[in-house]
């Protein structure tokens, strides 16, 4: 899933923001993909956001929240990277299930990040949307319980 700024100029080709998430993929094919994106748009792309869920039972190195082993529950991995021109300036990784017990429940996305270069002249670069982690978590925990998934508590 790729955001575009309403109104954004026709010289932007490329999205501001990029979401990417796997159930089958690898975590490793997903930074793959977050890597492309990034270097393949020349760092036009301000923020990658990954979400990995690891099917119950699933043995590929990358185990709950990327720890190893086999297991029978669902567990699920938030990664954002935010980058500028120059490549990436912070990766911000929070694990969704199971929910730690100081999670951070925002995360501010800036109107720069949104809007890229389209940046309206009255709109502060700084000012931010909060990304809700705890919409995300429950979003995703009734997706998948409807589904008939247990998570990991």
């Amino acid at each position: 899933m790729a955001f575009w700024p309403k109104g954004s100029s026709s010289s932007s080709v490329f999205p501001t923001i990029v979401l990417e998430s796997g159930w089958t993929e690898s975590w490793g094919i997903l930074c793959d993909d977050r890597e492309l994106w990034a270097e393949g748009t020349g760092y036009a792309v301000n923020l990658v956001i990954l979400v990995k869920i690891f099917p119950p039972t699933a043995d590929d190195g990358a185990g709950a929240a990327g720890e190893g082993g086999a297991r029978s529950t669902v567990c699920a991995k938030l990664e954002i990277t935010s980058y500028d021109a120059q490549g990436s300036i912070g990766t911000f990784t929070e694990t969704l299930f199971p929910r730690p017990t100081q999670a951070q429940t925002i995360y501010p996305v800036t109107y720069a990040q949104i809007f890229g270069p389209d940046l309206p002249v009255d709109v502060p670069p700084d000012g931010a949307v909060d990304l809700d982690i705890d919409r995300l978590r429950d979003t995703l925990r009734n997706a998948l319980m409807e589904e008939g998934h247990q998570l990991a508590e």
